[in-house]
């Protein structure tokens, strides 16, 4: 009798050791940081959790999270796309783990990240700049043919 409820508590420890393991959170993401963005996206860059994905939510300053927009990053790193230029956004990334018994449990967020997608510019923008230059600092000739070549350089659409 003893040997059979030995057993059963044997069982039943494993079988809590085992619930106990499904039920722990995902590792936290650590080191996430920006590595590039242009006028319609950012690259995030992360340390990819030992198990389970990555969630990253985005969202415009200072709007609350509840209008942020999630998508799963499989690996670092992750490009967010569909942004809108010159504009400041909040991005955290959350850690997450799929069971087969208890769905998706959540880890804790990371702090939030603050990205600007950068101002496209224009031609006419550049025209603006290089003429202004000219005209504020009253260049030459040359110097100011100079400016315009540079503020032209700077054109991006």
């Amino acid at each position: 009798m003893n040997r059979t409820i030995a057993g059963v508590i044997a069982i039943l420890l494993t079988a809590g050791a085992s619930i106990a393991w499904a039920c722990k959170p995902p590792d936290p993401v650590t080191g996430l940081s920006m590595q590039s963005s242009d006028f319609t996206s950012v690259t995030m860059a992360f340390d990819v959790p030992a198990k389970g994905g990555v969630s990253m939510r985005v969202t415009p300053t200072p709007a609350g999270w509840g209008e942020a927009t999630s998508i799963t990053c499989p690996s670092s790193p992750c490009v967010i796309d569909s942004l809108q230029p010159s504009t400041t956004y909040a991005v955290e990334a959350i850690p997450f783990l799929v069971t087969k018994t208890q769905g998706t449990l959540y880890g804790n967020p990371s702090t939030p990240l603050s990205v600007t997608t950068p101002k496209p510019v224009t031609l006419k923008d550049a025209l603006h700049e290089g003429v202004n230059a000219c005209l504020d600092r009253k260049l030459a000739h040359t110097a100011c043919f100079k400016a315009l070549n540079d503020a032209l350089g700077k054109v991006t659409q």
